[in-house]
């Protein structure tokens, strides 16, 4: 089926669009030439655990292309300019982005430009949206109207082609103007670094998302042995099916159940609804028995005790500090203080006398003497 209704083309538009990856070689191939590309993703994550791609956009000094994300050929070329060591690329917000290009390629891009995490350190605002920013810098109100749309039908329309290609029109020049100024402030190497954390490989697995399953904080460490035993069992199931963890079974009724002396199938009726129960009340029981028979010594510990006032405290003095560099340098606060970064670094210092990594490398050398002062300082 074709990207778009060849009767809905605007003659006009400072973009190209490409049915196929076969259509796109050239423009692909001139890519290589590009020192600096903007890349944005568009796809649909509704009804499924992994993201669809539905379109990418691309901007190559100045030339913007549409490539539909659905093609089933040979995206070798595409993978390259991820992958190039060289080429930089330029995306705002990317980290849904990223789980896009790592279902679909396995890989993520080297050398990438997040244009909002560059904001932050330029400005004293945290996550401003691509809208707000070229509203910002250069007066222009984006139609944002498309955002929730079906990517995935076929065809497009122009006006969501339109969208797209607005989501890469100015990223070039707003990363010219950013790195300038992080040269400027001789900040490019905070960012960099920054960077680099922010694509280290990390994420929710199978083993680890009953961390974030709320009220898992009330439950032993016994109880979160089974709640960790069925998330895993869930986690598993919704990646196999690829649909929402939601659809399989829902948090709260993960933590219910946990709490159970015993997976009796009449206790199940009664959290579950009956298609969950019939479905998958077997496999709950069973991963509700694998937990609750494991030793103690190998059950989860339980989630860390609330801080006291006293070390409340000390975290409201941690804030204050970092609020009062943050605004000397004219950064976003939250790069040097947000309270689970201060929690993290306080828990840590008490554990081991260090900070957490979070505050080690850049922020060390602005904030991180004066944090383990406060710190030592405190009354535990």
């Amino acid at each position: 089926m074709p990207l778009t209704d060849e009767n809905q083309l605007n003659n006009n538009a400072d973009y190209s669009f490409y049915n196929t990856l076969h259509e796109a070689g050239d423009y692909l191939l001139a890519l290589g030439g590009c020192e600096v590309v903007a890349l944005d993703t568009e796809f649909i994550r509704t009804r499924t655990f992994y993201p669809i791609p539905a379109l990418y956009q691309l901007n190559g000094a100045g030339r913007i292309a549409l490539l539909d994300a659905t093609d089933p050929g040979d995206w070798s070329d595409f993978t390259k300019l991820l992958s190039s060591e060289s080429q930089i690329k330029v995306m705002h917000a990317c980290s849904e982005d990223l789980e896009v290009f790592s279902r679909h390629f396995g890989l993520s891009p080297n050398r990438l430009f997040d244009t909002q995490v560059a904001h932050a350190f330029i400005s004293e605002e945290f996550s401003i949206s691509y809208a707000r920013l070229v509203h910002a810098m250069f007066g222009v109100e984006l139609d944002k109207q498309e955002t929730r749309s079906n990517w995935l039908m076929r065809p497009l329309t122009n006006r969501q082609l339109n969208y797209a290609a607005d989501d890469v029109h100015y990223l070039l020049e707003i990363y010219e103007i950013m790195r300038n100024k992080l040269v400027q402030l001789n900040r490019l190497d905070w960012f960099e670094e920054e960077m680099r954390t922010i694509l280290r490989p990390r994420g929710v697995t199978p083993e680890n998302y009953f961390r974030s399953v709320k009220r898992s904080g009330s439950l032993s460490s016994a109880e979160l042995s089974i709640l960790q035993e069925m998330c895993m069992w869930r986690e598993k199931q919704a990646r196999s099916e690829d649909v929402p963890r939601s659809q399989i079974v829902k948090d709260e009724f993960l933590v219910l159940i946990a709490a159970l002396p015993r997976p009796d199938p009449g206790e199940l009726r009664k959290i579950l609804d009956r298609r969950t129960n019939e479905k998958y009340g077997l496999h709950i029981s069973r991963a509700f028995e694998a937990g609750s028979s494991k030793p103690s010594e190998q059950h989860p510990l339980p989630a860390a005790p609330p801080l006291s006032k006293s070390q409340g405290n000390v975290i409201k003095k941690l804030k204050k500090h970092a609020n009062l560099i943050a605004t000397e340098l004219q950064v976003a606060p939250e790069l040097l203080g947000r309270k689970r970064d201060l929690e993290a670094s306080l828990r840590s210092f008490l554990a081991t006398g260090e900070l957490a990594e979070i505050h080690c490398g850049w922020r060390k050398d602005l904030i991180g003497e004066k944090f383990l002062a406060i710190m030592k300082e405190g009354a535990f």
